[in-house]
C-alpha cells in the first residue's frame, strides 16, 4: 500500500485529512495558545443529538462566533452550559439547567440575570388516603372524602386530584391522611383539601405542606374553618 503525502495538514491527493479513526489525545503544542478555525473559517461541529449543526469560529474555549444551536441534554440537574470569558469576569452567558427547567445566566456582574423557562405543573394522578379514628373527641363530623394539588412557589398551583374514597359516617373524629409526593416534577409542596360533611362538592383547603416530602396529615379541621376553595384549572400553564 503506497504511503500518502500531506502538505502541512493537507492530502494533496484527496484535499482533505481523513482520520478514520483516533485512539489517543490531540494536543496543541502549547496550552491555551491556538485557535480551531477563526472568524471567517469556521469548523462545523455535528453529531446525532444536534438538529442543527454548530459553526464554531476563533477558538473552542470561549466561543467567539456561531450559527445555529447548541443542544445540551441530560436528565439529571446542575448541567451547564458556558459562553464568554473563562475568567467570569465579562461578557459571560453560564447557563445552570435543573429539572425544574430553571436556566441561570450570569452576565458577570453583580447581580446575574435569572431567567426561569417553567414546565407547567402536571396534574396530580394518584388520590391521597386516611383513616379515621372515631368518636376521638375530634372536630370532623359526618362523610367526607379529600383531594390534593400541587404547587410550585411563584409558579401556580394544579387542579384537584383524584378523590380519595368516601369516609363511612364520622362522629367527633379525626383523620390521617396519606398525600403523595411527586419525585418527577419536584413541585415546592401540596396543598390539602377535603369536603364538608356530606362528602359533596365543593373542596376546601385545610392545609398547605410546605414539602414535597412528607406523605401525611393528621386532619381535625372543624367544617367551620373551611373556607377557601381550589382553583378550577391549572395555572401554572399561565407562566412561560
Amino acid at each position: 500500500m503506497s504511503k500518502r503525502r500531506f502538505d502541512g495538514l493537507e492530502d494533496v491527493e484527496t484535499g482533505t485529512l481523513s482520520v478514520d479513526e483516533v485512539n489517543s489525545d490531540i494536543l496543541p503544542a502549547s496550552d491555551n495558545t491556538y485557535h480551531l478555525g477563526n472568524s471567517s473559517k469556521r469548523w462545523k461541529i455535528e453529531s446525532p443529538q444536534m438538529t442543527n449543526p454548530v459553526s464554531v469560529g476563533a477558538t473552542l474555549n470561549g466561543v467567539t462566533s456561531a450559527q445555529g444551536s447548541v443542544f445540551v441534554n441530560d436528565s439529571g440537574s446542575g448541567k451547564s452550559l458556558t459562553m464568554g470569558n473563562s475568567s467570569n469576569t465579562t461578557n459571560i452567558i453560564a447557563a445552570t439547567l435543573s429539572k425544574t427547567q430553571n436556566i441561570n445566566i450570569d452576565t458577570g456582574s453583580a447581580a446575574p440575570l435569572n431567567i426561569g423557562f417553567y414546565q407547567p405543573l402536571r396534574d396530580p394522578q394518584t388520590a391521597p388516603t386516611f383513616t379515621s379514628t372515631n368518636n376521638a373527641g375530634g372536630n370532623i363530623q359526618g362523610v367526607v372524602k379529600y383531594a390534593y394539588t400541587f404547587y410550585s412557589d411563584g409558579l401556580g398551583e394544579t387542579t384537584l386530584s383524584p378523590l380519595s374514597a368516601t369516609s363511612s359516617l364520622l362522629t367527633n373524629a379525626k383523620n390521617t391522611v396519606t398525600v403523595p409526593v411527586d419525585t418527577d416534577q419536584f413541585p415546592t409542596g401540596r396543598k390539602l383539601y377535603r369536603t364538608k360533611s356530606g362528602a359533596g362538592t365543593p373542596y376546601y383547603l385545610i392545609t398547605t405542606i410546605a414539602d414535597n416530602t412528607t406523605t401525611s396529615y393528621a386532619d381535625n379541621t372543624a367544617d367551620s374553618e373551611l373556607v377557601t376553595e381550589p382553583l378550577t384549572y391549572n395555572s401554572t400553564v399561565e407562566i412561560l
